[in-house]
């Protein structure tokens, strides 16, 4: 049986991903000099290396101590900028930024081996580690997207999904003071192989995240 495991440290620790494996999943490094920000784990994308907009973003991704297994997990939060909650993300496609916040996504970059993972499985489950510590009714949420080379991928979706394989989301409704294990299947749309898996972890409520949330 196929499965695909995420241990989110403090919010990530490792991935395993069947044959395939999430590319410097356990976030135990490298870590990578990002102008203007914390150091990013090589591989992963926050809003301080978006396609555009990032030298006004606000930091929301950051290196911790605090880990399931290992030395090394990342800390995201949600940090209000310019009047804005800015969504504390992190994903190993490429964050899309725009002032307006409905136009924003994340994407599978086929063009930059930085930010796209050629994955050729079909696992059953994701697994995860985490901790979470939301403001107010905020909630969080862990994503793996598989999809082939026929179009885009983007989450969230943008109206075209014949290209997608199967998907996988974890929807973090409560806080967990504690590491805390998760499961959710992958729902399939087709008997084909994916090309690609897009992951994408936050620690907001998309366009309604509230400042202050950790994950």
């Amino acid at each position: 049986m196929k499965r695909i495991l995420l241990a989110l440290m403090l919010p990530l620790s490792s991935f395993l991903i069947a044959q395939t494996q999430i590319e410097n999943g356990g976030f135990e490094g490298p870590w990578e000099d990002v102008s203007g920000s914390e150091d990013e784990p090589a591989e992963w994308s926050s809003i301080k290396s978006a396609d555009a907009l990032a030298a006004l973003a606000p930091v929301v991704a950051f290196q911790s101590g605090d880990a399931h297994t290992g030395s090394y997990s990342i800390r995201l939060k949600n940090t209000t900028s310019f009047g804005v909650v800015a969504n504390g993300i992190i994903t190993n496609g490429r964050v899309h930024a725009d002032f307006d916040p409905e136009l924003g996504n994340v994407f599978t970059d086929v063009d930059n081996d930085q930010w796209n993972l050629e994955f050729p499985d079909r696992p059953d489950s994701l697994v995860a580690w985490l901790k979470y510590n939301p403001s107010g009714s905020d909630r969080g949420k862990i994503e793996v997207l598989l999809h082939d080379n026929s179009a885009p991928g983007i989450l969230p979706e943008t109206g075209t999904t014949d290209h997608w394989v199967a998907k996988a989301r974890y929807d973090i409704e409560a806080a967990h003071g504690d590491w805390t294990r998760i499961s959710v299947p992958f729902h399939y749309y087709s008997t084909g192989n994916p090309n690609y898996a897009l992951v994408v972890i936050s620690s907001g409520d998309s366009t309604i995240a509230v400042d202050g949330s950790e994950l």
